[in-house]
């Protein structure tokens, strides 16, 4: 590789030339600061070019994409001790940087309050805390996930004592998931998607599905993007289609012509 061969030279250039178009070269940028932070004697370097970076892709007209790589990569020079050179210092550095990667975060202020984020007196110190309070942003209140076994679910409490996100699933209320179970075992049911609405708008969602079955059932296969066996859209309906008239729905609902039925 080129960091094998010390050509540190051709690969700062090639760090500089990806930023001009960086959201389609994130992984290289990404793999260039992980290998030059690995490099003895390169930590200059590494600080210049996540400076860059760093200039590269704040301001007004960020995209999302952008915003997350330039925290991503910032992440990376802070833990190899290249913390980008920045006149305000790094509190304020990595809060915007953070605050542009989770725009539309509720909590980011209270949760890096809870972990004394401004107490930290270096930079990888501040990383630390940081990122600890990162690690709950996805599952702030009022989220929406599924869950396999549990189906879906809406995130009523953060609790930092027990390290656990409390979870309402409609069969079962209050379900404590730790937080790295929730990490991997939780998938987000965006805005739109039809379980998200059932647990959002239940009741503009079930006036839907009862006047309209195979608009109902587009919407569902819709935001699955896959077939579903009738177990699962039945699962799905539960709820909302009264287990008396499951039949009669069923009959009307795969008559829609948007859809392809498989068992």
């Amino acid at each position: 590789s080129l960091l094998s061969e010390k050509k540190f030279d051709v690969v700062e250039n090639g760090v500089k030339d990806a930023l001009l178009e960086a959201e389609g070269n994130g992984e290289l940028l990404l793999a260039a600061f992980r290998g030059l932070a690995r490099v003895s004697g390169q930590r200059s370097r590494l600080q210049a070019l996540a400076t860059l970076a760093d200039a590269t892709l704040k301001g007004p007209g960020t995209s999302p994409e952008a915003a997350r790589l330039r925290w991503s990569l910032l992440k990376e020079a802070v833990r190899a001790g290249a913390t980008p050179s920045s006149a305000d210092g790094f509190h304020k550095l990595f809060e915007e940087a953070i605050r542009e990667s989770y725009p539309d975060s509720p909590s980011l202020t209270t949760l890096l309050g809870r972990f004394r984020f401004r107490e930290a007196k270096e930079p990888l110190d501040g990383l630390v805390r940081v990122e600890r309070a990162e690690k709950w942003l996805p599952f702030e209140v009022g989220r929406c996930f599924f869950m396999a076994g549990r189906g879906a679910g809406r995130v009523v409490e953060m609790n930092f004592a027990l390290d656990a996100v409390r979870v309402d699933f409609e069969k079962a209320s209050g379900v404590s998931i730790p937080i790295g179970v929730a990490a991997k075992s939780l998938s987000p049911l965006p805005e739109g998607h039809f379980l998200h609405e059932k647990l959002t708008a239940r009741d503009a969602l079930g006036a839907l599905v009862l006047s309209d079955p195979p608009e109902a059932l587009r919407r569902l296969l819709d935001s699955f993007g896959r077939a579903l066996p009738v177990a699962e859209v039945k699962e799905a309906m539960a709820g909302l289609v009264p287990e008396e008239r499951w039949t009669g729905w069923w009959t009307a609902a795969r008559k829609s012509p948007h859809v392809v039925l498989h068992g």
